[in-house]
């Protein structure tokens, strides 16, 4: 229900090419036999989106500054789109793209990057950006439940916490209008001080009533 009161509140600034699409939930006959195929369960917080929420969401927007009527401030000159983009369909193409970093989480030292905090065995990719680079959630140790983006080039968001949990993370990236999710376009409202991605930041503030969201 939000993303489709998101969709609404912002629409009218968007190129035609916006997207809001939202399927009915998923069964569990349908993620069972997703976990089938991938070999392994889904971590709680994806089957519980997927059976309660919906089984696939597309919500996909490019800002059109003629509509918006203004010129974007420098900082968010990069912050011209978004995709809030959750598909059960996708989750084995998701794990297969997910497989590929394993040698550069336990093999660092290959691609002249620092060690991981995390082992490989302890995430799961929750999102997979077109770039390469993935959001995923810490399934075991003293971080369990932490969202962490993973930048494939190791730039300043590699390993960055993005939130504590994913509800926090969906509710601070909803209440932003689901910029990116690349990290160029996280990185404005990501808050240096608490480490973590924020919708109440200045930044935040500022982009949310320039978007007409307050």
């Amino acid at each position: 229900e939000r993303i489709r009161n998101l969709a609404e509140s912002i629409r009218s600034i968007c190129d035609d090419g916006f997207t809001c699409e939202i399927a009915p939930c998923a069964s569990e006959s349908d993620v069972l036999a997703v976990e089938s195929e991938i070999g392994r369960p889904l971590p709680d917080i994806l089957r519980d989106f997927f059976l309660n929420c919906s089984a696939k969401i597309d919500f996909d927007w490019l800002l059109d500054e003629r509509r918006l009527g203004r010129e974007l401030p420098q900082v968010f000159q990069k912050v011209t789109f978004g995709a809030f983009t959750f598909d059960l369909s996708m989750a084995e193409t998701d794990w297969i793209n997910w497989t590929g970093w394993q040698h550069c989480i336990e093999h660092p030292e290959n691609y002249a990057g620092d060690a991981y905090r995390y082992r490989f065995d302890q995430l799961y990719p929750v999102i997979s950006t077109v770039n390469g680079d993935v959001i995923a959630v810490v399934t075991s140790g003293d971080d369990h439940g932490r969202i962490v983006y993973f930048d494939h080039e190791g730039g300043d968001m590699d390993e960055a916490i993005l939130a504590e949990d994913f509800d926090s993370f969906i509710d601070t990236w909803v209440n932003l209008c689901c910029p990116g999710p690349e990290s160029w376009l996280l990185e404005p409202f990501y808050d240096a001080n608490l480490r973590r991605l924020s919708a109440t930041c200045n930044n935040a503030l500022t982009w949310r009533s320039l978007i007409g969201l307050t």
